[in-house]
């Protein structure tokens, strides 16, 4: 019993791990995605809008 309980805490503690370093990635990432969305060849600033909300709500539901 004592040997399950160290593995849920184990996963738990990782998984916490690795969702911190996925957050930070995505925030790093984020202020320059309009212009990789551009660089993809959107030209309409209004498109490019509504792709990076898109995103954004993809990131944080």
């Amino acid at each position: 019993m004592a040997s399950t309980t160290l593995l849920w805490k184990k996963n738990l503690f990782i998984c916490c791990i690795a969702s911190f370093i996925v957050s930070v990635g995505m925030s790093q990432m984020a202020p320059i995605l309009p212009l990789y969305i551009a660089e993809l060849g959107v030209d309409n600033p209004a498109r490019c809008y509504i792709l990076c909300r898109r995103f954004c709500q993809y990131r944080h539901p």
